[in-house]
């Protein structure tokens, strides 16, 4: 079998199962029957399990199959791609320094009213991030199979924020409707836009991390953004 189609079936598995657990209508029954920490004993489960089946079936199979487009030959091109990762990374990372107060904070009832940080350039740095990385893999991809594993996990990150949107839309009501009509999913958009501004001292620095306590150690109080989802 084509390796392509493996990952996308597997990748069809992580998928369906994350996504489809986190409906409103999957979660509340099992929150109802087991309580909000027995869902994310079970969401964490499922999905350690099956991104487990889909990185260990990727890494068997990642040399193998068609080409990909393998854009990597072009040095510039190459050098671009390289960046857009890193600039997804940085993003994706920087993202959980914000996430306890953020406005897709596990337990949070209503949504902020003014974005801040990272949320005034993109209110979902930790999935635009992600999609960045996955796009700009995708497109250095030598095989086929890279391809399919990295764009879906690009459409995996875009559409996880379209649903958390939705999903937060739905149980927050005008408090997120506010926050959404002045921020963006694309990087700027709002600022170009005029709803926003970019202010330098809430993004993240090494000495002024929200996780610094202090003492100016550094203390991880973060949950993952995925269980939001």
């Amino acid at each position: 079998m084509e390796p392509s189609v493996v990952v996308g079936v597997l990748w069809l598995l992580f998928g369906g199962t994350h996504i489809g657990l986190a409906t409103r209508r999957v979660r509340g029954a099992i929150v109802a029957r087991l309580g909000e920490y027995g869902f994310m004993a079970i969401f964490s489960l499922v999905a350690s399990v099956s991104f487990a089946a889909l990185v260990g079936g990727y890494a068997t199979v990642r040399g193998d199959g068609a080409a990909g487009i393998g854009l990597g030959g072009s040095a510039p091109i190459r050098l671009s791609l390289v960046v857009v990762i890193a600039a997804g990374v940085a993003l994706a990372l920087a993202s959980l320094v914000y996430y306890p107060g953020s406005t897709y904070a596990l337990f949070r009832t209503a949504s902020r009213p003014e974005p801040r940080g990272l949320e005034r350039i993109t209110r979902h740095p930790f999935f635009v991030g992600v999609a960045l990385l996955g796009v700009a893999h995708a497109l250095l991809a030598t095989r086929l199979v890279g391809m399919v594993f990295f764009s879906l996990l690009a459409a995996f990150a875009l559409l996880g924020a379209h649903h958390q949107d939705a999903k937060l839309l739905a149980e927050r009501g005008p408090s997120h409707a506010s926050f959404l009509a002045r921020s963006s999913t694309v990087p700027f958009a709002a600022i170009l836009a005029g709803r926003q501004r970019l202010v330098l001292r809430e993004l993240p620095s090494p000495a002024g991390s929200p996780l610094r306590g202090r003492s100016g150690r550094c203390t991880p109080r973060f949950l993952p953004t995925v269980a939001r989802m």
